[in-house]
């Protein structure tokens, strides 16, 4: 009698980090997110002080696109930002 062995395999699952900059605009209201001319127009009901309507930026962006990590690199202050936007990708 013969008897085969199965052979195990170890697989390595590799992830590639995928960094996107773009250019937001924030406005007041609660309407879909709108790209026009390469900006990306988010509304958004939070208050502008204390950080409150860019922390819901990021939470939409973060949904938006399945973010790892996104992060304001210019405009913290301002309507007009510059985010960066880091994805996890699998191959």
């Amino acid at each position: 009698m013969i008897y085969f062995q199965k052979e195990q395999k170890e697989y390595t699952l590799t992830f590639i980090l995928i960094d996107t900059i773009i250019n937001v605009k924030v406005k007041r209201g609660s309407r879909v997110p709108v790209e026009n001319n390469g900006t990306l127009t988010i509304y958004t009901n939070e208050e502008r002080e204390r950080g409150k309507a860019n922390a819901d930026v990021i939470a939409q962006l973060k949904k938006m696109y399945s973010a790892n990590s996104v992060s304001i690199i210019r405009g913290a202050k301002s309507s007009r930002k510059v985010i960066l936007i880091e994805l996890k990708d699998n191959l």
